[in-house]
């Protein structure tokens, strides 16, 4: 990728995933693995009392949790109001679920 990417993400493709109880999200990648050298971004819409994914840990990759609204749990705490953004380090465990 060699240019200026400028997306609304409404305009995004969306995946829907609801394969367990419980985990329930909508996906839109807005940089996919493998388009830049080390950067992916995906938004992900979680309905509440929902999950996108159990508790997980990456050995290499970073994440980085922006709430954009309403409120949710990162790592079991309740810390994920809206405004607020979370960096979860490598090798950490996570998981994050709307409130």
């Amino acid at each position: 990728m060699n240019s200026i990417r400028h997306l609304k993400t409404t305009d995004l493709p969306a995946k829907h995933k609801a394969e367990h109880e419980g985990y329930e999200y909508l996906r839109r990648d807005f940089v996919r693995r493998g388009e830049t050298s080390g950067t992916q971004v995906s938004i992900y819409e979680i309905p509440p009392q929902k999950s996108a994914y159990p508790y997980h840990y990456h050995l290499k990759d970073e994440e980085t949790f922006f709430i954009l609204s309403g409120e949710g749990l990162l790592k079991g705490r309740k810390d994920g109001a809206c405004g607020r953004a979370a960096l979860l380090p490598h090798g950490q465990r996570r998981g994050a679920q709307a409130d």
